[in-house]
């Protein structure tokens, strides 16, 4: 076989082997990149926001006993960031104080001390939820859960030792609100949550003698901040 012949018989043998993509030639590619649908940009949005709580203490006997009212309100604030879809996470902390008496209580008698007594909650809380989507965009309904840490502490000037109290008990919530855009990036919230810190009074001293051992309770929330999205 002369070497011109054998030379066309590879180049042959070489062209038939190639593989059908690569017949297809560049201008196959971009039409099948131009077909394939474009990914969407991974999205996040966080918020951060202060917080106006309005507590109504479920010890509501123990609290109205030395404070003269079981209705505490805090001030705090809180992120929340959204992790995927729908779904969000939250960390938030508040802080109450409200000064009242030590009292000494004789069956259903409660008897001032003049003793001033000074009580401060600070709830941390950690966890998460759902928004659900409606038709108008500007509210947004939302629900969730978190562990709750509740700072408890307290202080009298003329305490004795062991008097004071300063701890830190663990808890749940519930809670379930409403979403509001005022402008752009700026949002207003409103917020009711069910608060549950089992075994955190009942002891000793006034929550003992009405037994009382929860430092939960029902929370209405007020809060407002702003929302970015990338």
């Amino acid at each position: 076989m002369r070497p011109t012949l054998r030379l066309a018989c590879v180049v042959a043998a070489c062209v038939l082997a190639l593989p059908a993509s690569a017949s297809a030639g560049p201008g196959q590619d971009r039409q099948n990149a131009q077909s394939a649908p474009p990914r969407k940009p991974v999205s996040i949005s966080l918020r951060a926001y202060g917080i106006f709580d309005f507590n109504n203490m479920a010890a509501k006997e123990s609290f109205e006993a030395v404070l003269g009212t079981s209705q505490l309100k805090g001030f705090g604030g809180g992120v929340e960031v959204d992790i995927w879809k729908h779904l969000f996470v939250r960390v938030a902390g508040t802080h109450a104080r409200e000064t009242g008496s030590r009292v000494f209580v004789s069956g259903s008698e409660v008897f001032p001390l003049d003793i001033p007594l000074t009580v401060t909650m600070t709830p941390i809380e950690a966890g998460g939820g759902w928004r659900f989507e409606t038709k108008s965009g500007r509210l947004t309904p939302y629900a969730g859960v978190s562990y709750l840490s509740m700072g408890y502490v307290e202080e009298s000037d003329f305490a004795e030792a062991g008097e004071n109290t300063s701890e830190r008990f663990a808890g749940q919530a519930v809670f379930g609100g409403a979403e509001f855009r005022i402008w752009k990036w700026f949002i207003a919230a409103g917020e009711a949550q069910y608060r549950r810190v089992p075994d955190a009074l009942g002891a000793g001293g006034v929550s003992k003698d009405f037994g009382e051992d929860d430092l939960g309770g029902f929370t209405a929330r007020v809060s407002i901040g702003i929302r970015t999205k990338r």
